[in-house]
Parts: structure tokens; C-alpha cells; sequence
């Protein structure tokens, strides 16, 4: 999805202004869609190789010529949070977790 925090008004007169800010692309990947030691591996990535709020590579369909370019995104984790307090053994489940990456610009 995009993230577009432009503000429109209307005047008393009834003209329409704003401001237009730059847009920015979220992207949501469901820890499901991964087996469990991917969903690991990245979590441990995110969390320990990186800090949270180092920008991160992440590219959904990563072999197509055609779709890299609208499925990668360098970004940010949106909530930390949830990737540090992620379990990190296989005893727990981190299936659930959704990671959201905010394009970083």
C-alpha cells in the first residue's frame, strides 16, 4: 500500500490547496508465508546482524526482471517492537508475526 500524508483544505471561498508530501510505499509480509527457519533467519537478521532502525533490503518476488522493481523496497521495521520481542526458538511460534517495512527515503 502507499502511504500519502499530503494535506488538502478547503478556503472560505472554496478553493482547494495543500500540501503535497512525498509518498511512501508499505509493505506487509506475514511471517506465515515463510517456512519456519526463513522466518528465523529474518527475524535474526532484523534483529541482531541489524539495528531495527537500519534500512533493510526486502524484495518479495526477487527473481522476476519484471516485478523486482515494484516488489523490492528499502525500508525501516514500522514497529521494532515486534521484532525484538519475537520468540527465538523453534518451541515458540513467530508464525503469527506480520513485519511491515516502511519505504525509507
Amino acid at each position: 500500500r502507499v502511504d500519502d500524508r499530503s494535506i488538502r483544505s478547503e478556503t472560505m471561498g472554496g478553493n482547494l490547496g495543500g500540501l503535497k508530501l512525498a509518498r511512501r510505499r508499505i509493505v506487509t509480509i506475514p511471517l506465515s508465508w515463510l517456512t519456519e527457519e526463513e522466518g528465523m533467519a529474518l527475524l535474526d537478521r532484523l534483529a541482531w546482524e541489524n539495528s531495527v532502525l537500519d534500512p533493510v533490503v526486502v524484495s518479495v518476488i526477487p527473481n522476476s526482471p519484471i516485478e523486482r522493481r515494484h516488489t523490492t523496497i528499502y525500508g525501516v521495521v514500522m514497529d521494532p517492537q515486534t521484532v525484538l520481542n519475537a520468540p527465538r526458538n523453534s518451541q515458540e511460534n513467530n508464525r503469527e508475526i506480520t513485519l511491515r517495512i516502511l519505504e525509507w527515503r
